[in-house]
């Protein structure tokens, strides 16, 4: 947690304590028309202001399940490419080596696995 978090936070608990001293007072939450709380402004405040947070961040996770997977799935195709050069990367070599033995007729299938591909 950074300074400023830390500061911004130490504020609110501040500016929540001067509120609660300014209205002793409790107000009236319905929350159905039968069900009633009688709560201390200061709760409220803190009731409204945690709820924001958690909505924000319920917001916040959502798009980024979305962008990981974007990512994932832009991962997933990076690897397969990858692994199709490294496999073709092996038969040039494996090929190049053929031919340098000498052995002709099993380089150029190896060299045409590598062209098809």
């Amino acid at each position: 947690m950074s300074l400023k978090h830390i500061v911004v936070s130490i504020l609110f608990v501040f500016f929540s304590i001067y509120i609660a001293f300014l209205n002793p007072h409790e107000s009236t939450f319905h929350l159905t028309q039968n069900q009633t709380f009688k709560l201390p402004t200061v709760i409220l405040l803190l009731a409204a202001v945690f709820t924001g947070v958690m909505i924000s961040v319920a917001i916040l996770w959502t798009f980024n399940l979305k962008n990981s997977f974007s990512r994932w799935k832009i991962d997933l195709q990076k690897s397969r490419v990858e692994k199709k050069h490294s496999r073709l990367e092996g038969f040039y070599k494996k090929a190049k080596n053929l031919f340098l033995c000498g052995r002709l007729d099993k380089a150029s299938t190896v060299l045409d696995k590598v062209l098809n591909a």
